[in-house]
């Protein structure tokens, strides 16, 4: 259940999303300025921020924690910091309660993190949680790989360019050829990002995604060549990657335990594709018996899926 928090993130400090860690000495907050800027009309966001965080408490089985003055700063895109330093008496046990997101609605989730691991999520108007410290390697595997699954499942634009592949494929083999080049292609550049050693804004990869779609869809309607599709499908899946590398730059994964966590998110991901990819390849498969899907129900789903890709692709250009 606590990973439902992070359900559907994408890239960072979108309105409805917020972050809780306890890093070290210090308890830092990360919000939306868009949000904030909502809740607080009229006021710089920055300034606001610390206003919204402050009814926040951390505390031990041996008593309050003590939290000293709120210092604000800009992060990555329309992001907001507050971090606080923050003393604890000893205990194994830990309580926050973020009653902040009260004012932000029930609607509002908060992912709770030690040193950069994930431990609890928030959600639909619960303000507090209690836990022991940070996990373990095989619980942090567990976590990352369970986030990985939950979000190719909930990634709706990845989920349609594999569909893309699936109806451009021309039987079993060439779709396993297309999946295996778009999982090592995304592979690398999830990798690449996570480790800081490639870098792209999502104002950019976004966009790239819808576009890649669109073209996919398209493209299956004149049946392109395997060679040329799988080659666009490499290119294709770099970008994916990008996307897929933004929630894991959300959640601030700590150093420690970051070859971990890159590793389960990874298998967690092409998990969740290929149940994905079973359960279409069925439908499709009973679909292909029926006439009306042979003379037309292939091509309208190609068309739907390009008009869907030009869509999000409208959305993301005009910030949407």
């Amino acid at each position: 259940m606590r990973l439902l928090a992070w359900i559907g993130w994408a890239w960072a400090h979108t309105a409805g999303l917020s972050t809780l860690d306890l890093d070290g000495d210090a308890l830092v907050w990360t919000l939306s300025a868009a949000e904030v800027q909502v809740l607080r009309p009229g006021q710089d966001p920055q300034a606001a921020a610390p206003e919204l965080v402050a009814d926040t408490t951390l505390s031990t089985t041996s008593g309050l924690c003590t939290l000293g003055p709120r210092v604000v700063s800009a992060v990555q895109g329309d992001g907001i910091e507050v971090r606080a330093a923050v003393v604890c008496p000893q205990a194994g046990d830990w309580t926050v309660d973020a009653a902040y997101v009260r004012g932000f609605g029930a609607g509002h989730r908060i992912a709770f993190s030690v040193d950069g691991r994930p431990v609890a999520g928030l959600y639909g108007g619960a303000t507090a949680t209690t836990f022991r410290g940070a996990p373990g390697l095989w619980e942090t595997a567990r976590l990352y790989g369970m986030l990985g699954v939950e979000h190719i499942l909930t990634g709706y634009d990845h989920l349609a360019f594999v569909a893309g592949l699936l109806l451009g494929a021309r039987g079993v083999r060439s779709l396993l050829v297309l999946v295996t080049t778009f999982t090592l292609a995304h592979s690398v550049t999830l990798a690449a990002a996570t480790l800081g050693w490639l870098s792209a804004p999502s104002a950019v990869v976004e966009p790239l995604i819808a576009a890649s779609i669109a073209f996919v869809g398209l493209e299956n309607l004149w049946h392109p060549p395997l060679a040329r599709r799988v080659a666009l499908t490499f290119a294709f899946g770099l970008v994916h990657g990008l996307g897929f590398a933004g929630l894991l730059a959300e959640l601030g994964v700590g150093r420690a335990s970051l070859p971990w966590a890159l590793l389960s998110f990874n298998l967690g991901v092409e998990a969740g594709q290929l149940a994905a990819v079973a359960v279409a390849g069925w439908l499709v498969h009973v679909a292909s018996r029926s006439e009306t899907w042979s003379t037309t129900g292939w091509r309208s789903a190609n068309a739907g899926l390009t008009a869907a890709g030009l869509w999000w692709l409208g959305e993301r250009l005009l910030g949407g």
